[in-house]
């Protein structure tokens, strides 16, 4: 039986460096699904917002998911900035407003007279501001947080596991 002798010995330099990056991969994949998981809740949302105002998008089955998912790629890719044509930032406000009014719409409807045990008992209203002020909170963040929050986490990956970030 031949013994493997590695090429590089492995010293405690080398493996805290591995441990490290182990470890900081986990951290950024779990912010990776913490960014599903909004994007999931904000997708629900606009798919309920969509069924409550008679579009009948349970119809599509499966197929409806490509309604956020199409609301998603265009919040990632075109984002405004200076170089970009008008055409797409211009989609870029509708798509985002559309997503934001739905998501608020969604997130309105499923709060509405619910009791939220996790915050001690609270129960949100049926209407007013104690309705509208939580639900336009969470339709900004399921909104803009899940897509920049992904495109964060697997540029921060690409950095960990890259040749160029290697110890």
């Amino acid at each position: 039986m031949t013994s493997q002798v590695r090429s590089r010995p492995l010293t405690n330099g080398n493996t805290t460096a591995v441990w490290a990056r182990l470890g900081e991969t986990v951290a950024v994949l779990a912010a990776l699904a913490l960014a599903g998981a909004i994007w999931w809740l904000g997708a629900w949302c606009t798919l309920t917002a969509l069924r409550a105002v008679g579009i009948p998008v349970h119809r599509l089955g499966l197929w409806q998911w490509l309604i956020p998912i199409g609301a998603s790629v265009i919040e990632l890719l075109w984002w405004p900035n200076t170089t970009q044509a008008a055409y797409k930032a211009w989609s870029f406000t509708v798509i985002s407003a559309l997503d934001m009014l739905s998501t608020f719409h969604g997130a309105a409807i499923w709060a509405r007279n619910r009791s939220l045990p996790l915050a001690t008992g609270i129960t949100v209203p049926t209407e007013g501001a104690g309705l509208i002020v939580p639900a336009a909170i969470v339709s900004i963040v399921f909104t803009f947080v899940p897509e920049r929050l992904a495109r964060w986490a697997v540029r921060e990956l690409w950095a960990i596991w890259t040749e160029d970030a290697r110890d």
